[in-house]
């Protein structure tokens, strides 16, 4: 009786503290992730730690435009033509787009290792929990492990669901991969245009929708969409009438 209690506390308290817990333990640090290399660039914060969100560099955008000359309206207006001013708005968005490369490679990176780790936390408790349940004794204690086994497997399938829609990791990324790719190309078609056909608070809108783009939902959307293409192809094809000779 004492062990079947002791069974029933241990599982308590894993669904209590959940898979953040599991993550604390087994997530190594941002920079030694084993899911890709750690950011080259930080900071200048004087701080040694590496890998923290503070320490990536934050652009501050009144103070960027000072720094290219773009700050002042009557000067850009009545340069809108000169590829000096073209070159100041497209090297301040070039920078804006550094800044989001590299904050979205680190987010891909901890979202690749996030669910590695989740799921090697659950997955495991549920193997050691259905090989205890195989050696212990009595059969009621037994019981209860298999059911902690079971409902492990249960937590990871409704962590998977709940934030990834049951899609890897691979799938989401080539989505935000492919969105940004053609934000990219869209923002390239108007880089040679004058700064009255392409402002240059237009060009920090762009590469800030660029940004923006890097994020769970655009991955989860562009992926549904893919696969909704790929279903109405499948069918047209299945569906077509095959002249009779």
């Amino acid at each position: 009786m004492c062990t079947v209690k002791l069974v029933i506390a241990f599982l308590a308290f894993i669904g209590v503290t959940g898979c953040g817990a599991f993550r604390s333990y087994t997530m190594p640090e941002e920079e030694n992730l084993l899911s890709g290399a750690g950011s080259i660039v930080v900071k200048s914060s004087g701080s040694n730690e590496q890998g923290r969100a503070e320490n990536y560099e934050l652009v501050h955008i009144d103070q960027l435009l000072q720094t290219y000359g773009l700050d002042d309206i009557a000067a850009v207006s009545g340069n809108t033509n000169q590829d000096s001013f073209k070159y100041r708005r497209n090297d301040l968005q070039d920078r804006l787009i550094a800044a989001s490369n590299q904050r979205c490679a680190t987010y891909l990176r901890v979202l690749t290792a996030s669910k590695s780790q989740t799921q090697m936390g659950w997955s495991g408790l549920a193997t050691l929990l259905s090989g205890a349940a195989a050696v212990t004794t009595p059969a009621a204690a037994a019981k209860v492990l298999a059911a902690g086994s079971t409902v492990s497997n249960g937590l990871l399938s409704q962590f998977n669901e709940a934030y990834f829609s049951n899609l890897t990791v691979q799938v989401i990324s080539t989505g935000i991969t492919k969105q940004r790719e053609a934000a990219l190309v869209n923002i390239q078609s108007q880089r040679n245009a004058s700064l009255v056909d392409y402002p240059v608070n237009r060009a920090v809108a762009d590469a800030l929708n660029y940004h923006a783009m890097c994020n769970l939902v655009t991955g989860l959307e562009t992926a549904a969409a893919a696969t909704k293409n790929a279903t109405a192809a499948d069918l047209a094809r299945t569906s077509a009438v095959v002249p009779s000779n």
